[in-house]
Order: C-alpha cells, then structure tokens, then sequence
C-alpha cells in the first residue's frame, strides 16, 4: 500500500509531530483496497451517480474509526469522459495522472496520499480534509484554505474542488450551503492559494471518498478471501506485510449501478475478530430507490419516507470466540465476477 511506503520515508517538508500524528493513526488503521475492476466500477458510480452519493452521504460513514482507503486511480477515471482521447475533468490524461490514490481516515480528519509516474513509492498529498454530518460544519485548523466571504464564486470553486461534477446536482441552495459547510481544506504545507488555483489534480476528492465509503458499506455484495502475511523488497530493504482479506464486490445479475446500489449484511467469522462498523435494515421495500432524511431521529435510525425502510448504523466491535483463535487483517477490495 502507497501509505507504507510514503509514511517510511518521512517526508521533509512535515512536521515531527505531523508524522506522528499520521504515523499513529496508520497503526490504528483497518485497510481498504479496491483493485483496477472494483476502481473502475466506483469510478464508474462517481462519475455517472452524482446524485445519488450527495442524496446518500449520509451514509458514507468508515467501518472504523481509523481506516485506510486506495483505489487505482487510472481504472478509477478509465470511464470519465475523455479519457479515451483527450483529458479527465481535471486535466490529466491516463498517461500523466496519479496511479493510486489512498486517504487515511482518522476521525473527522482525511489525509491523502498519491503515487504517480514519477514517484513510485507514493508520497503524501498536499492537502487534507475535515469532514462533517450533513447540517453541521467541519472543524477547521490553522492549516484550512482560506474561502473569502461572500464570495459566490470561491464558494463554487470549493464546491467543484470536493464534489467535480456532483457539484452540478446539487438540489438547491440550501443543500449548497449544507455542503459548503461540510468539509474544509487545509494544507500539509503551508499552502495560501485560492480554491480557483489548485483544482488541477483535485476535482472532485471528496466526491470519490465517498463513492469509496458508500460502496465499502455494501456487506451484502462483498466476499472475503484471506491472503497470509509477507514480505518483499522495497529499495533493498525486505518489508513485511500483515495479513490481509481480498473483498470482491458482486453485481450479480444487475448491470444498472443505480439498480445495484441497495445495502444487506452478511454472517461474519465466528473466531474472535474486530467488526468493522456497518449498516443495518428493517423493513419497507428492498427495491425502492430510497428517499432518507439526511440525519437520524433521536434513536438513530433513519426512515425511508417513500417505503418506510428503517437504517442504523452498528458501530466497530468485537465478536466471536477466542478460543477459536483471533482474525486481524486489512481489506483488499475487488470487483467479483
């Protein structure tokens, strides 16, 4: 994974304590990889349901506190417009874009990181995100990106700057204020330009961790295959890697992304493991293309208002029995059959 290789060779231009603070969270981390046929159908999902991620992110909540998530960016954008022969929304074509994209999540704190053709051990992204529910505001630090106010055009450029082209289905300008309020920009390194000057490369970031999320939170068209701890080489040094799970994503018969984004839960092992957090139901209509609230009721369930479908969210935990032995691993995410 990029974050491992990035986070091994520190880089310069961080802090002490920002390494630590990434260092940390990277250990606490549970980790998420979407190979190149999962990558592309995301990709496929950001670019085509825009709609549906904003009317859903709510719901694109990490499996854990701390988590770690990585798409192959070149099959991720493979079906954007242009990318057969010219560029994507954000200027790059396949040959001079980033390779992979990873974001750690801690809290309400995402940091990015990249790999690109000149830099095959990845290194960490310039910028990095807070986050909020819908209805709230993202907590802000020294480090945020300055947005003037009042200013309706900065206010769009942010916008297309987190959300690319989901930014052209957005509702009304109540959901545009929601939004505006819901993440903030901040740079690793000292950066004051204006949104206007850094959406090359970055259009549309937010947008895609939450495809990532919203699918990751699909457990009923998911399978876990175990890989077994290894080692290999890395600039001369041999690097061990833990134990992780391949999770291969299962359209079935659908072949409408729209039909297909509906969410069940699967039985776990019952060795004694760590539960990622994930999404529950009762009730209503399975096939309903659902109308959710964009926050809880009181007891934290929302309530489809088309089909009376109800959703909670089951935090982390631990289950099983460890007498049985103990399962530890990362994700590795494909798309199936």
């Amino acid at each position: 994974m990029i974050i491992d290789n990035a986070l091994r060779n520190r880089d310069p231009r961080l802090s002490r304590k920002q390494q630590e603070r990434l260092l940390d969270a990277r250990r606490r981390a549970q980790a998420f990889v979407f190979t190149a046929e999962a990558s592309r159908l995301v990709g496929r999902f950001a670019n085509q349901c825009g709609d549906l991620i904003l009317r859903h992110r709510q719901f694109a909540l990490a499996p854990f506190p701390d988590a770690y998530v990585e798409y192959d960016c070149r099959a991720f954008m493979a079906d954007f417009p242009g990318m057969t022969d010219a560029e994507t929304e954000v200027g790059f074509t396949q040959e001079n874009m980033d390779h992979r994209v990873g974001y750690l999540i801690s809290g309400d704190t995402v940091s990015v990181f990249v790999c690109g053709p000149g830099d095959p051990d990845g290194q960490i992204g310039a910028f990095y995100y807070t986050l909020a529910p819908p209805g709230q505001r993202a907590r802000t630090d020294a480090a945020v990106i300055p947005m003037p106010a009042n200013d309706e055009g900065a206010q769009w450029s942010k916008l297309a700057f987190g959300l690319g082209r989901a930014a052209h289905n957005i509702h009304d300008e109540d959901e545009r204020q929601s939004l505006l309020g819901e993440y903030e920009v901040h740079s690793h390194f000292g950066s004051e330009r204006p949104f206007s000057t850094m959406m090359l490369g970055n259009a549309g970031e937010v947008r895609n961790l939450w495809a990532c999320l919203l699918w990751l939170n699909r457990p009923g068209q998911v399978t876990y295959t175990t890989e077994p701890a290894g080692r290999r080489f890395l600039r001369g040094r041999e690097i061990a890697y833990k134990t992780y799970r391949i999770v291969d994503i299962d359209l079935g018969r659908m072949r409408s992304l729209r039909r297909a984004f509906v969410l069940s839960g699967p039985r776990l092992s019952p060795r004694r493991h760590n539960v990622r957090g994930a999404f529950h139901h009762h009730g209503g209509d399975v096939a309903c293309e659902h109308q959710w609230p964009l926050a809880p009721d009181v007891d934290g369930r929302w309530q489809c208002k088309s089909c009376g479908r109800l959703r909670w969210w089951q935090r982390d935990h631990v289950r099983g029995d460890a007498t049985r032995g103990w399962v530890d691993h990362d994700y590795n995410v494909d798309a199936g059959a």
